[in-house]
This record gives C-alpha cells, sequence and structure tokens, in this order.
C-alpha cells in the first residue's frame, strides 16, 4: 500500500486570518463538540482534520495498482 505523509500544518489558524470560522478536529470528541455550528454554519468554514497516517481509504489501493501498470 502506497502512503502520502504531508508535513503537519494546522491550517485553521491561517483561515481564521481570512475570517473563517475555523478549527482543527484531532479527536472525534474535537467533532462533536463543533457539531453545533456545522449543522448551522454561519459564513465561510474551514474544518482541518487530521487523520490517522496509518489508515487508508480504500480508493487507495486503486491508486496503487494504476501506478504499478505506469
Amino acid at each position: 500500500m502506497t502512503k502520502s505523509v504531508f508535513p503537519n500544518v494546522d491550517f485553521a489558524p491561517i483561515a481564521a486570518s481570512f475570517g473563517f470560522k475555523a478549527a482543527t478536529i484531532r479527536t472525534l470528541e474535537d467533532l462533536r463538540k463543533l457539531a453545533a455550528k456545522l449543522r448551522k454554519p454561519e459564513g465561510p468554514t474551514l474544518i482541518d482534520c487530521k487523520i490517522n497516517a496509518d489508515v487508508a481509504a480504500p480508493f487507495m489501493s486503486e491508486f496503487a495498482q494504476f501506478e504499478g501498470r505506469h
């Protein structure tokens, strides 16, 4: 399986400096705390969801197969 690792950039403060409502999510509890605000957002909103690098979406295997053929 191919894995992409990106630098840990916190995009929420950057978005907030542009006037967005912004938050960084690291756990499901963080997301639960924002649920009410996400149901009725006011203005532009950025949610920076940090995920576990050891978990890959199912489509990632399709990318790996494609790369193997080309």
